[in-house]
């Protein structure tokens, strides 16, 4: 990947963290009953749903931030990417018995794991966020 293509790869990973986060605060029933199958209804599952959304949102805009200001986002990344590869073990652990297509959630959750990994290492490499 050139440098240019790994910014845009920090760049769509911090946004689309920071939109998946303000769907789950807004809507917090709706994001859990779409990835768990959870009562949408019920309070616990609504304040997980709205820490997890607190959760994405802070780690896209510190991303967003150190790419913005010229710093190095590396660190950003590879915390996302560690939250996000718990989130899809957690998925596959939670459905590794049925035939859910819910687990296919597990498989993104693993994918931008490893795209925010791939982007945050290689931007460790140079020593700054500019690639």
């Amino acid at each position: 990947m050139t440098p240019q293509q790994i910014r845009m790869l920090a760049y769509a990973v911090a946004a689309a963290r920071v939109g998946i986060g303000t769907a789950a605060i807004l809507t917090p029933g709706l994001a859990m009953r779409i990835w768990l199958g959870a009562d949408p209804h019920s309070s616990k599952v609504k304040a997980m749903a709205m820490a997890i959304g607190a959760r994405d949102i802070a780690l896209g805009v510190g991303t967003l931030q150190a790419l913005g200001d010229g710093r190095n986002p590396a660190v950003w990344l590879k915390v996302g990417a560690l939250a996000d590869a718990a989130d899809g073990l957690g998925t596959f652990r939670a459905f590794r018995k049925t035939s859910s297509p819910r687990i296919l959630i597990g498989f993104i959750a693993g994918g931008v794991a490893a795209a925010s990994w791939l982007a945050g290492s290689r931007l460790e490499e140079t020593g700054r966020g500019s690639a």
